[in-house]
């Protein structure tokens, strides 16, 4: 049975620079300021989806896609409750891919951080995409596919400078999307209660949420089918605990992207969706033809209503894609640090940028661009209905790691849960079903290409899953990639990590012997201190061994004696004390972490024993006190020389050779009894 993994202490608070898992170690820096984290999570939850999207939705279920909004949005709200929970316990830039590789297991980790990674690179093509038709109606002097390069080089250049330049673009971007939603809901109220001035539309008013069929006019179904049309406008809310990880506080910013995350929901998708279909009737032609917030404002005569709105779709689009190049990028660079992409995919610039990763990213992006100009209805319609359930699989996997999570940090550090999840672990349980319930129904939806996308994103996910699943079988049961360790989120490296706890372990060792010799000098001096009154000398062992050696040696070796009987007994109280700080056998880890936990100790014993020169062979946790021989054997050798210097320089009598071996066994025992505790601090 294994022990639960363990979470970085307070002392390694990975808010701190320079802890593990936190920018100041891995390479990537604090870059983004509050302000920044503060629009990101307000802006990342807007997407180019709710302006473009909504409308189909509304055909489809009436006023009732209000209720298919409000599942989805209260269904984002849990689980970014149970992502912040894990995330404020240890912000990293991986967030819910190192969370479950950590909960769950390497390949989980493994395979929803590459789907994660494929599903926005497909994002890149189709928002850079979305924005070049715009720019071309507005300046058709250059080519769509012209201008889809330009929005990409821009924003592929911004990502590469730092941090701190994406994080102002989206400060920007996200701040016009959220004043044009603010603007819309305040005019668009004040026409639904007839009081805006100037504005005499007598299609608005509350009456369109009941005439025209009713509030549900194609029946209860419907409102499933329009949680299919809108769930997938929701992704990006989860941006904000990636970008966490490179804020001046970590912890803070989870925090507060997570418990404003239902008042964000709620006025931008509810109350924007609220005035659409009360400004208009939901089967009005124009809001297929023109789109629901175009169609809304040509109601109000607004003039230029749609070049208004071709202007907020474009800012959320460039916010998408500024979003989309830095989330794919950060997940790469995670993946790179824990060994599941290539190693350069970690390696950072001196301003904290990945620029491999981000490279990398913005090609496959060029390439799926590319597909889309060339191979629209086949390669390019392949790849968007194969990431399209992408955020159902993650806010799964996010459900399943948050069940697990909750038992590792109350069991190693309670402290750290400063989000809490609601009535856990029911509303996990509730919020799982729910989802599964909807990946069945797209199955079944053959409309609206439900359960074509379904089978695709099912079946480029068996795909990555068996590739993890092969890489962590050829890896080996005990392999620990870099960057993986039970301990902490994420590291430099397993062989730094090893030599660390080698390097502490050589001090321990290091100080337990001092500790011997310095028992063994004091036995041999009380030893020199009363040769004078040694009466008992053997004569038998007086003319075997000669006249050349002090008879101080009985005594010293029972002042060795008395050392050794005293280190049995603290031994004894030792081993009690780690039995009684065993974890509970009811908060088990998975195999693979205690697995990786016994390579990393492993590796930490050999590296302590190159440091010492002690240690030769593998030592048990139960028998530590006594089989750790590499601490023991130099203990024994060192307590054995000093006796042997005391003895020299006081040839007095007849040496007791027997006492002074016994003093030598028992200095080895204390060696070993020290040396085993410091061996146990380790692999406890």
């Amino acid at each position: 049975m294994t022990s639960q993994p363990t979470l970085t202490k307070p002392e390694d608070d990975p808010g701190k620079p320079g802890d593990p898992g936190t920018p100041g170690d891995s390479g990537l820096q604090a870059g983004l300021k509050n302000r920044h984290l503060s629009m990101i999570a307000i802006g990342g939850v807007i997407g180019a989806g709710l302006f473009v999207g909504s409308s189909s939705g509304i055909a489809t279920a009436g006023p009732g896609i209000l209720l298919s909004y409000a599942l989805v949005g209260t269904l984002v709200v849990l689980v970014m409750r149970m992502l912040g929970e894990m995330s404020a316990a240890n912000p990293t830039s991986g967030s819910f891919s190192a969370h479950a590789d950590r909960a769950l297991g390497p390949w989980a980790g493994f395979t929803i951080g590459w789907l994660y990674w494929f599903f926005w690179v497909v994002v890149l093509a189709v928002e850079a995409t979305a924005g070049a038709a715009i720019l071309e109606g507005w300046i058709p002097a250059v080519p769509q596919w012209g201008w889809a390069l330009i929005v990409m080089v821009v924003l592929t250049a911004t990502n590469l400078v730092s941090v701190g330049s994406y994080g102002e673009f989206e400060f920007w971007f996200a701040g016009i999307k959220v004043v044009a939603i603010g603007a819309f809901i305040v005019v668009g109220g004040l026409a639904v209660f007839g009081v805006l001035p100037g504005v005499d539309s007598d299609q608005a008013g509350l009456a369109n949420l009941t005439e025209h069929g009713g509030f549900l006019p194609n029946g209860a179904g419907a409102i499933l089918t329009g949680i299919l049309l809108v769930v997938f406008s929701f992704m990006g809310s989860e941006i904000a605990t990636l970008a966490a990880g490179e804020s001046e506080d970590p912890q803070r910013a989870v925090t507060k992207a997570t418990n404003s995350i239902i008042w964000r929901i709620g006025v931008f998708y509810l109350g924007s969706i609220l005035v659409v279909v009360c400004l208009l009737p939901w089967d009005s032609k124009s809001i297929t033809e023109d789109g629901s917030y175009v169609a809304a404002l040509d109601s109000l005569g607004i003039a230029h209503a749609g070049q208004i709105m071709n202007f907020i779709v474009l800012t959320s689009v460039l916010s998408c894609l500024n979003s989309g190049l830095y989330t794919a990028s950060r997940m790469a660079f995670s993946l790179g640090r824990r060994g599941d992409a290539p190693k350069s995919f970690a390696r950072t610039t001196d301003r904290g940028v990945p620029r491999t990763a981000i490279l990398v990213s913005v090609v496959f992006g060029f390439v799926a661009v590319f597909f889309n100009y060339k191979f629209p209805d086949s390669v390019f319609l392949f790849l968007v209905n194969s990431s399209g359930a992408v955020a159902l699989f993650v806010w799964l996997v996010i459900c399943f790691s948050q069940l697990r999570m909750r038992k590792i940090i109350e069991a190693e550090a309670p402290e750290k849960l400063v989000v809490r999840m609601w009535l856990y672990p029911y509303l996990t349980w509730a919020s799982a079903a729910l989802i599964v319930f909807v990946l069945g129904y797209m199955l079944t939806d053959t409309e609206h290409d439900g359960r074509t996308t379904m089978l695709l994103s099912l079946l480029v996910a068996a795909i990555v899953l068996v590739i993890a699943v092969v890489k962590q079988r050829v890896a080996g049961p005990l392999a620990v990639e870099p960057g993986r360790s039970p301990l902490v989120g994420e590291l430099p490296g397993r062989r730094q990590h090893a030599h660390r706890q080698g390097r502490l372990q050589g001090v321990a060792d290091e100080e337990r012997g001092e500790a011997g010799r310095d028992r063994g000098g004091g036995g041999h001096a009380g030893g020199e201190g009363q040769v004078g009154h040694a009466d008992g000398v053997d004569d038998r062992r007086a003319e075997h061994h000669g006249a050349r050696h002090a008879p101080g040696g009985a005594v010293g070796a029972a002042a060795g004696q008395g050392a050794h009987d005293d280190g049995g007994q603290q031994h004894a109280e030792d081993v009690a004390e780690r039995r009684h700080r065993r974890p509970r056998p009811a908060l088990r880890e998975p195999r693979h972490a205690g697995r990786a936990r016994q390579r990393v100790h492993r590796e930490g014993d050999e590296s302590a024993a190159g440091a010492e020169g002690g240690a030769d062979e593998e030592r048990r946790e139960g028998l530590a006190g006594h089989r750790h021989r590499g601490a023991g054997d130099g203990h024994r050798d060192l307590g054995g020389e000093a006796g042997e210097r005391g003895a020299a320089e006081h040839e007095r009598g007849v040496p007791d050779t027997g006492g002074r071996d016994e003093v030598r066994e028992d200095l080895a025992g204390s060696g070993g009894r020290d040396g085993g505790g410091a061996h146990e601090v380790s692999t406890g």
